[in-house]
This record gives structure tokens, C-alpha cells and sequence, in this order.
């Protein structure tokens, strides 16, 4: 339940674009000195294979940009690190987390040396690392790096910012998958408000922090507040990401949790189509998907507190 934020607002800074998967954020930088050697266009593609879904085809692009970057621009170089962050992140997307620790622990290392402590790209290291170690259950290890990632981005950046809201909703769903149902859902309610606001309130991050908020509803029982919340999500996802994309599988595998006893309605048949098969019970598209899956965006380097180039996705 973590979140990304997608908007196609392009912004620059220089020309230096990064491209930063999130619910947890991963960093990828794409400088003007590199275009001439082909690295744009394969940033740009393993961004476009990130954003829907096919991690399984991003990863070897990652790759060779992290192996052309590494004989290219020596082993402290920013791009290098953000090639690294990068590509932990795909590999988390995979569930591969013994191959992604040791890589996002290197890339958080230069990105500290070669941007400072608090920089926005520290933040969104820390995000991935802290989503590593929460996939694996390692609370006491997650909590302080989303802690410090949500104070890095309060320090620096405006209250409305889209950033702010996905360290809100990061610590939320820690909280949420510990059972502290106290603490998650005002952060939740925080960071909806500002999605709403940034994006609108048809944007897959909202769609996110609503499916989010619905969970928590459902697991403590109150069916009726929480089907409208997931409803809501559901059709927001199918209208913008489209019947195939994994986050709709995910909106569609809460349903079959709900029955008519507790008053809500079985899983629409208009969601179900020749793109999904049942899996032990739960809904799940032909194509195959990731299990844990954090998210990817553009977004420029500039003056803190600079907008996003092209706002991100999350992981649930």
C-alpha cells in the first residue's frame, strides 16, 4: 500500500531530468552529456517499461546502463548512482531483494557523498530502502528511514507537495501492515488530501491512497466505509491505467474478501473479462506481474522544493 505519483507535467532544470521510481523512490539521472552516447534513449525506455509494469524487460536495460555508466564515468559518478538506484528498485519490483539490498545500499552511499544528507535524492533512496525492508517484514529496520525520508521533505519542501504525501503515505502503510490503525490512517487522510489537491482527484496516486484507506477500513471490520473507498479506486484505475495494468488485478483481488453478509456486493461482473483468470480463489490478469511493485517518475533537478518533471507511481 505505498503510492506513485504519475502527472505528465514536464518541468526542467538545466537539462538534467531524474527519473525517480517511488512509494518508495528510486533514482535514475539522464544528463545532456549522455544523450550523445544513446543513454537518453535508454533511460527514457526502461522509464516507459517501468511505468507499465514490464519490469521483466526493464531490467536488462537497467543493467546496461548501470555496466556502460560504470566503464564511462568512474564508480562516484551521480548518474551512476541514480543508474544503481534505479535498477535496485526493478529488481524490488521483482521481489529479487537479495540482489536489491546490496545495490540500493551503494546507490543511497554515492547519492549521499555526491548530493548531501538531505537532498530530495537522499529521500528517495531512502523510500526504496525502507520498502525493501518493509517487504521482508523488518519494521524496526523500515521505520527510521521513512522517518527520515518524510523529515527530509518536510524541511524542504512546501505542505502541498506531492513528495511530502508519499513519505505520509509510506509511513501510513508501515503502520498499517503492524496494525497500528491509530497511527496510519490520519497520515493516510493527509496524504490523500494532497494528491487530491496536486492531481486531481481522478489521478492513480489518489486511486492509490483511496485502496489504501478502504484496506484499512476492511481490516478493522467496517465494510461499509471501506467499499466505497475501493470501489472508487477501482475506476479510477480502470479509466486511467487500463483493464490490464497490475494495480487494477490489485484493486479486483479485495473483492472476493467482501461477501453480501457484510453488506457489500461481490465483485462487479463488468470488471471481470477473457483478461483475467482466478487464481486460488483471487482474480488475477493472463500477463504476468510483479509481486511487490514501487514505482517510477521523472523529475527535474532543480532549486528544492522544485515541482516533479513527470510525477510517479506507487506501490501498494
Amino acid at each position: 500500500m505505498a503510492v506513485k505519483f504519475r502527472r505528465e507535467r514536464i518541468m526542467h532544470s538545466g537539462n538534467r531530468l531524474v527519473l525517480i521510481a517511488t512509494f518508495v523512490a528510486g533514482v535514475c539521472l539522464c544528463a545532456p552529456a549522455l544523450a550523445q552516447n544513446g543513454t537518453a534513449a535508454l533511460n527514457a525506455r526502461i522509464g516507459e517499461l517501468s511505468r507499465a509494469g514490464k519490469y521483466a524487460e526493464a531490467i536488462p536495460l537497467a543493467q546496461q546502463m548501470v555496466a556502460n555508466l560504470e566503464k564511462s564515468s568512474g564508480p562516484n559518478n551521480r548518474d551512476l548512482a541514480a543508474s544503481l538506484a534505479n535498477l535496485a528498485l526493478l529488481y524490488g519490483n521483482q521481489g529479487r531483494d537479495a540482489e536489491a539490498e546490496p545495490i540500493g545500499k551503494r546507490a543511497l552511499a554515492m547519492l549521499e557523498k555526491a548530493h548531501g544528507l538531505d537532498s530530495s535524492e537522499v529521500a528517495a533512496s531512502l523510500n526504496n530502502l525502507a520498502a525493501l525492508y518493509q517487504r521482508q517484514e523488518r519494521y524496526p529496520d523500515a521505520e527510521p528511514l521513512f522517518k527520515r525520508a518524510l523529515a527530509i521533505r518536510e524541511k524542504s519542501l512546501p505542505p502541498g507537495h506531492p513528495d511530502r504525501a508519499q513519505s505520509l503515505n509510506n509511513l501510513a502503510t508501515l503502520y498499517e501492515k503492524q496494525g497500528r490503525h491509530a497511527d496510519s490512517e490520519p497520515l493516510f487522510r493527509q496524504a490523500l488530501a494532497i494528491y487530491e489537491k496536486a492531481a486531481g482527484p481522478a489521478h492513480p496516486a489518489v486511486a492509490t491512497l483511496l485502496n489504501n484507506l478502504g484496506q484499512a477500513d476492511k481490516v478493522q471490520g467496517r465494510y461499509g466505509d471501506a467499499e466505497p473507498l475501493i470501489r472508487r479506486s477501482l475506476a479510477i484505475r480502470e479509466k486511467v491505467l487500463g483493464p490490464d495494468h497490475p494495480d487494477v488485478a490489485r484493486s479486483l483481488n479485495i473483492w472476493p474478501t467482501f461477501t453480501s453478509g457484510r453488506g457489500v456486493s461481490p465483485t462487479p461482473n463488468r470488471f471481470i473479462s477473457g483478461h483475467w483468470r482466478s487464481v486460488n480463489g483471487r482474480l488475477a490478469p493472463i500477463i504476468p506481474i510483479a509481486r511487490h511493485r514501487p514505482t517510477i517518475w521523472l523529475r527535474s533537478t532543480g532549486p528544492r522544493g522544485a515541482s516533479p518533471t513527470r510525477c510517479r507511481w506507487w506501490k501498494e
